[in-house]
């Protein structure tokens, strides 16, 4: 068990990562040392004998003494029998680079089924690092330091690689790999921050603020006048022209003056109304009085109204001519100009509706018989109060 251990450790410690040659050890000053010779000699008397631990010791320590790959070759047989299988293969392929390495042709091609078998139970991994120098661990175990490239085998499985290099970030990684597989890992090293050096300034003791000036006593500023409360509702005063129809025989024109007092969107207005017709009827010529009342509704600039009017016809003619008067109801609707104004513009348009018309008789025969509907356009203005 003892030799068993030893060549265990030579496999872990003793044995250089593919791509590096081993360096020959000090030469011994004693006459007793074995030569490279003898070691190679006991390694294969090891091999022989089937004792595959004591071979692997030999040939380690025959390696340290000088480089040969065909001792490379049989190291990696007696590691493949201990199924060490990465050393192995790591150790196999290194033999097998050189086609004329020494060994028989035998041997090589024990040494290519040997690689072959032990191949399928490994992972080879292709190791890249950004930087050079760097110490690369497997497993805690160093595997290199130097290169920034450089591939090795391992057991299949999980692995934690490991790299470190002065003044930067250790970094590591942690891969699972298959048998037979190939995998690349990449290392990008990470410069550590650089502390910042605090440098003490001097202190600078803050300069005292001006001393602030005496504020002028404020001046009283006199209570603004409230603006004059229209919550009795104001008085409007208009006058304007009348065109009707349907009083006279044609249209008739004439004056109208009105007045109304308004709060809020609600109005109240009485009017009245004389206008003259523009044709003649048996040489005679008819003219309308109206007398109107009007509760009206406001909304913005427009306002309707419900109108109960009263109305007269008259002729200046001898006594014989008989006309009369009417009542009906009707509606208005209309739009005011310049609203928030003293003075304002309005127009507006009536349809008044009468029980009948008024007849006109003549020796108490009927001449005439007006409309049963008077319609009226008005435009005007309007006096607030």
């Amino acid at each position: 068990m003892k030799v068993v251990g030893r060549a265990l450790v030579l496999v872990l410690l003793g044995l250089a990562p593919v791509g590096e040659t081993a360096a020959a050890g000090p030469t011994s000053t004693t006459s007793s040392a074995p030569t490279f010779e003898q070691l190679v000699e006991a390694g294969n008397q090891a091999r022989v004998g089937r004792r595959w631990a004591e071979a692997v010791i030999a040939y380690s320590d025959a390696l340290k003494l000088r480089d040969d790959l065909t001792v490379v070759g049989r190291l990696g047989l007696a590691l493949f029998k201990l199924g060490e299988h990465a050393a192995a293969a790591s150790q196999l392929h290194r033999a097998l680079e050189e086609p004329n390495a020494g060994a028989s042709p035998a041997e090589r091609v024990q040494f290519v089924t040997a690689y072959d078998v032990t191949r399928r139970e490994v992972c080879r991994l292709d190791v890249r690092l950004d930087r050079t120098g760097a110490r690369v661990e497997l497993d805690g175990r160093v595997v290199q330091e130097g290169p920034a490239d450089f591939w090795l085998f391992v057991a299949a499985g999980k692995h934690e690689l490991r790299a470190a290099l002065e003044g930067f970030e250790e970094e590591t990684k942690t891969i699972e790999v298959p048998r037979g597989g190939r995998k690349p890992v990449e290392f990008t090293m990470k410069a550590k921050a650089t502390p910042a050096v605090q440098v003490d300034e001097p202190r600078v003791e803050p300069t005292p603020p001006p001393p602030a000036p005496v504020a002028a006593p404020a001046r009283k500023e006199p209570a603004p006048r409230s603006a004059p409360s229209n919550s009795a509702g104001h008085v409007g005063i208009g006058a304007g022209v009348a065109a009707v129809f349907g009083a006279t025989p044609g249209a008739a024109v004439g004056p109208q003056i009105f007045g109304a007092w308004r709060r809020g969107w609600f109005s109240v207005g009485l009017e009245g109304r004389a206008a003259w017709g523009l044709k003649e009827t048996k040489n005679l010529q008819f003219m309308s009085w109206t007398v109107t009342a009007s509760p009206c509704a406001h909304w913005r600039a427009w306002f309707g109204c419900v109108l109960v009017q009263a109305d007269w016809l008259q002729a200046p003619a001898p006594a014989l001519i008989r006309t009369g008067g009417q009542v009906g109801l009707g509606v208005r609707g209309g739009v005011e100009f310049f609203p928030q104004a003293p003075v304002r513009l309005r127009i507006w348009g009536d349809a008044v509706a009468r029980t009948s018309g008024i007849p006109v008789r003549a020796n108490n025969q009927p001449i005439w018989l007006s409309s049963a509907i008077v319609g009226s356009l008005v435009a005007g203005g309007v006096v607030t109060f």
